[in-house]
């Protein structure tokens, strides 16, 4: 009896329901449609795997039986919903702007959305600043006045490490010229969030200090983050007073108490982008992050909201990746202080 192939059908499909029908409450299912819901950022890639499964099973023969129908029906009504994942992904799409293309591979999304190195970019791994470390990645062949893009990984304070999450646009920021910068910090609870907004202070002035080094302007810093990093990012950016920090990107963020804090002058522009099926932080928080700070900042809030988008939908090749690195893309472009000088 084909009950391999039954399983498989049976869990890929609660995967795709948890990614097409998430719920919020109560937290523990929330929780379990985040981890469940993966294939929302790789439904290609889910595809491939089903239809694998099934063409094997027909193969040996294992559609002929009940149970062997019976997965059959389970795979194409999976099938269906992954396709619906597509479907709901598509919108998620920011231009450039007029006159100009960002190209962003597509053939890494549909046959290798995990593989996120690239071997025009030097990673320099684990240097060490303050209490944390972090890693460098930078475009091959020398270059100066490169601005300096620093991204603080999620995992709600007390886990999670860099060298996980926006890879995709990590690389490609770095292919155009950019320093960039995932970097550790303290964790919880040992640490508290104060000690860790202190962290990416330290992580600041190791940019002051050492940016130059490797072709970075420390004039020219954009702070970004997912979820807990995210917040770090902007409560950072919010209380300290660092005309180096030129702009924040905040992807699935996690807002806390930011809504409380009051924009002092020059705070930075920001560039917030939330997910509509986000399990873990509603949407909702993002709506009112926007519209308080909209209300108190002199600089431009720039907001968009992915269709379907849960949380980290950054972490591989996907659609949603593709349109986060054309937004962000296109934002960081208007606050480069310097022009870039390459080296051929």
């Amino acid at each position: 009896m084909p009950f391999g192939y039954l399983i498989s059908a049976v869990l890929m499909g609660t995967c795709v329901l948890a990614a097409v029908a998430p719920r919020r409450s109560p937290r523990p299912l929330a929780v379990a449609c985040f981890r469940l819901g993966f294939v929302n950022e790789l439904p290609f890639f889910a595809a491939y795997l089903l239809i694998g499964s099934t063409v094997l099973a027909a193969a040996q023969g294992d559609l002929n039986t009940p149970v062997g129908w019976l997965a059959f029906a389970i795979s194409m009504l999976t099938l269906a919903g992954l396709g619906l994942l597509v479907a709901r992904a598509l919108p998620a799409h920011v231009g450039p702007p007029a006159g100009r293309t960002i190209r962003v591979p597509v053939i890494p999304m549909l046959l290798w959305p995990f593989i996120r190195r690239s071997f025009d970019v030097r990673r320099i791994a684990n240097i060490r600043y303050g209490n944390a470390s972090l890693d460098l990645y930078l475009r091959r062949g020398g270059g100066t006045d490169r601005p300096v893009f620093i991204h603080l990984h999620g995992g709600a304070f007390v886990g999670g490490r860099k060298n996980q999450e926006s890879l995709p646009l990590i690389y490609h920021l770095a292919r155009q010229g950019w320093l960039c910068i995932s970097a550790n910090y303290r964790l919880g609870p040992a640490a508290s969030r104060h000690d860790q907004v202190e962290d990416i202070r330290q992580l600041l002035d190791w940019v002051r200090g050492h940016a130059g080094h490797y072709g970075g302007d420390p004039g020219t810093v954009v702070l970004a983050g997912g979820s807990a990093g995210a917040y770090l990012a902007a409560r950072t950016a919010l209380t300290t007073d660092d005309p180096a920090v030129r702009a924040v990107v905040m992807l699935y963020a996690y807002y806390g108490d930011l809504g409380t804090i009051d924009a002092r002058p020059g705070t930075p522009p920001f560039l917030v982008l939330h997910g509509t099926n986000d399990t873990l932080v509603a949407v909702e928080d993002a709506r009112r992050f926007v519209e308080y700070l909209r209300g108190r900042s002199a600089s431009p809030v720039n907001y968009a909201e992915l269709p379907g988008a849960g949380h980290t939908f950054d972490i591989f090749h996907s659609l949603r990746s593709r349109a986060v690195i054309r937004a962000a893309e296109t934002f960081l472009d208007r606050y480069r202080a310097k022009s870039q000088r390459v080296a051929p």
